[in-house]
């Protein structure tokens, strides 16, 4: 039996520790909510109290094989993203990262940034421009930095998207125009995929190493909203990409240009990685046919 600690049991932080537990694994969650606690012990998974903008809440625990740094701001928006990818796992390793043999990042392809080059993979070089990606790139390197190296696997995310997460949905149910740029690329991974990789590449990897995490198959903001509207029985989505709001999360993502297409060969060659949801297409009639568009 492994035992693994997931530092941060979110969105795909949760998934992630469910499948470990579905493997026999000895899982430990960790969360600020108290009431979070609660919902992971009834789950089955062992529950750490902790937060990691407040080092001496970090308590010994015991040796793990397997670490996850999976946090995200959750109600928090106003902590600098700095303070949480960066210095937070600064505080994790300090207090937790000797006592464990591999440590995984959950990070995001946002550090590519407005990349040069039409196709980007690992080796393409980072140029993030939002604070968020920023705080990753920098978690990123401090966990390649030579202390840890040795132990670091680092799970670059493409938009996540899943049961409760479809973004923009209250401009689709309002049959409002859409603040988006309707040619823009979207590079995405299904949620329980998303998990899915990064077990496989915790137990196969052999640190260092940094993996895309998407289905490889890009599509254009356009043909997602289109087959979402199929799908729920509404008319073709509008856009309107140069409105206030539209600019506003444009500002907000740091870049007008679309995102470039990220490839997933290394996930696909190297750890032979297969999906449950291939394309957006699966993935959009899977979560409205299931009934779990909306966030619970």
């Amino acid at each position: 039996m492994a035992r693994r600690i997931v530092v941060g049991t979110g969105y795909v932080g949760l998934r992630i520790a469910k499948l470990w537990q579905q493997q026999g694994d000895e899982v430990y969650g960790v969360t600020r909510s108290p009431a979070k606690a609660r919902t992971l012990a009834e789950l089955g998974l062992k529950p750490i109290i902790a937060d990691v903008l407040d080092p001496p809440t970090l308590a010994d625990v015991p040796y793990c094989d397997t670490l996850v740094y999976s946090v995200g701001p959750g109600g928090q928006s106003q902590v600098s993203r700095f303070a949480l990818y960066r210095d937070g796992l600064r505080t994790v390793l300090s207090r937790w990262g000797d006592r464990t043999a591999r440590i995984v990042l959950v990070s995001s392809t946002g550090v590519y940034g407005d990349s040069d080059t039409e196709v980007v993979d690992e080796s393409t070089p980072r140029k993030p421009l939002r604070e968020s990606s920023q705080a990753l790139a920098e978690a990123e390197d401090l966990l390649l930095a030579p202390a840890w190296r040795d132990k670091a696997v680092i799970t670059r995310m493409g938009g996540i998207y899943g049961p409760g997460r479809l973004p923009l949905l209250r401009y689709i149910r309002a049959r409002q125009p859409l603040p988006t740029d309707p040619d823009a690329l979207l590079n995405l991974i299904f949620a329980d995929d998303a998990a899915r990789a990064v077990v496989i590449v915790a137990n196969a990897a052999e640190p260092p190493e940094v993996v895309n995490v998407v289905d490889g198959r890009p599509v254009t903001r356009r043909q997602f909203y289109e087959k979402l509207c199929q799908c729920l029985g509404l008319p073709p989505p509008t856009f309107s990409p140069s409105s206030q709001e539209a600019l506003r999360l444009t500002r907000a993502a740091g870049s007008a240009r679309p995102v470039r297409i990220i490839s997933n060969r290394r996930l696909i060659d190297r750890y032979q990685m297969s999906f449950l949801y291939p394309d957006y297409e699966r993935g959009i009639e899977y979560i409205v046919a299931s009934g779990r568009e909306e966030p619970d």
